[in-house]
């Protein structure tokens, strides 16, 4: 009775701890974010001022962080350089990067890759993404079907494959997960709308929306959770050109409405590669 009781004490205090924890990691996050973009629109504000009374040099007007990227040439190099740069670099990356167009995704298959979220909730966005997202599937990125002439598209998830292997053992059933690169073999879902529109993390200007409410229609607990996601993108040149010969490299920040919204954000990139 009372290892019953001792346990019960250690579970809800490592529940209060954790949850003290991911509140913490939370609340710090949207402040990092609050703080780099009230930085960033200060910075455009004093530009704007020094254009109209005297003549800027374009080196001084070229963020250090965007200046780094240049030397990137290859999608796997962006890749490896923005898997090392911190939520802050990312977030200060993100913008001052353009609004791809429609055209840029339509028809693409894209590889994803989660980045830095800081030393907490990278654990808890990976799980998230890789685990409840795909109900236990790794998420492998995103698939971008043509567009309506509503200029709405839509696109989906992708995910690795979940087969069963039976064994020579008819009662034992081995489930082995893969990483296919043929897209038959992958399973596509979770869909949701794309389109140009404003954005919620620099409301003045525009971000690339994948906006997955117009597709959660049932009301089961995942359905209404994934309600609220919304990812923004936007483009990184590579070596001062939007369009590479292997593929386009977008770099994003996803959220959910319900949970610090757009100051919540986790970073991830995506590199494009034809369907």
């Amino acid at each position: 009775m009372i290892i019953t009781a001792s346990l019960a004490t250690f579970a809800s205090v490592a529940a209060g701890a954790a949850t003290f924890l991911l509140s913490a990691a939370s609340l710090s996050n949207v402040y990092e974010m609050h703080s780099t973009v009230s930085q960033h629109q200060l910075h455009q504000r004093q530009l704007e001022g020094s254009r109209s009374t005297s003549t800027i040099s374009s080196a001084s007007m070229t963020s250090q962080i965007l200046e780094r990227t240049r030397q990137w040439k290859t999608t796997v190099d962006a890749r490896i350089g923005l898997q090392n740069m911190s939520r802050q670099d990312l977030i200060q990356l993100f913008l001052q990067c353009e609004t791809p167009s429609l055209d840029e995704l339509s028809g693409y298959t894209c590889d994803g890759y989660l980045l830095d979220n800081g030393p907490i909730l990278s654990h808890v966005t990976s799980f998230i993404t890789n685990k409840l997202f795909g109900r236990g599937k790794p998420w492998l990125g995103k698939v971008y079907y043509s567009f309506r002439d509503t200029g709405i598209g839509i696109g989906k998830n992708r995910f690795v494959c979940e087969q069963r292997i039976r064994t020579t053992d008819e009662k034992r059933i081995e489930q082995t997960q893969q990483t296919l690169s043929n897209d038959k073999n992958e399973l596509t879902e979770r869909p949701f709308d794309y389109y140009v529109g404003a954005s919620s993390i620099t409301p003045q200007c525009t971000s690339l929306i994948n906006n997955y409410a117009p597709h959660c229609r049932s009301w089961n607990p995942m359905s209404l959770i994934r309600r609220g996601m919304v990812d923004e993108l936007r483009i990184l040149p590579l070596q001062g050109k939007k369009d590479n010969e292997e593929g386009v490299v977008l770099i994003g920040m996803g959220y959910f409405t319900w949970s610090g919204g757009a100051l919540n954000s986790a970073p991830f990139c995506l590199i494009t590669r034809r369907c």
